[in-house]
């Protein structure tokens, strides 16, 4: 699970790490289908954005640690969306275990009042350290 490169108008070469944590979505999405615990093939398309439609390949669940933190979360309907290319958490799916707070320029998340994963703002996106 190395960086990757992103080429969007908005994130011209941008580096990401993996993850990144997303105000917006409305789904996780998962890039790399060896990073489900579970998986089954389904056959279903998203709407990203305001043109562009994505094939969904797949769903299952995911288990992610946070490098920082060595903690671990479980995500559960994560959508395998190859043609992406980009690892989404969505704030919108996650379990109500897991809180987050966004204030200057800083992520904090927690699952059960523990600390799971702190970061800063780069390039107005979070990346997340897993």
């Amino acid at each position: 699970m190395g960086k990757r490169f992103i080429h969007r108008k908005r994130y011209k070469s941008c580096i990401i790490y993996k993850f990144i944590f997303d105000t917006g979505a409305s789904v996780y999405v998962i890039s790399n289908k060896s990073w489900f615990t579970s998986y089954k093939e389904i056959n279903t398309t998203v709407k990203w954005g305001e043109a562009k439609t994505l094939l969904v390949r797949g769903e299952g669940i995911c288990k992610i640690t946070f490098t920082n933190t060595s903690k671990e979360a479980t995500l559960r309907k994560c959508f395998y969306i190859l043609e992406l290319g980009l690892n989404i958490i969505s704030v919108t799916a996650l379990p109500p275990d897991i809180l987050w707070i966004g204030r200057n320029n800083t992520l904090v998340i927690t699952k059960n009042n523990q600390l799971i994963t702190k970061r800063q703002v780069k390039e107005g996106l979070y990346f997340l350290p897993v």
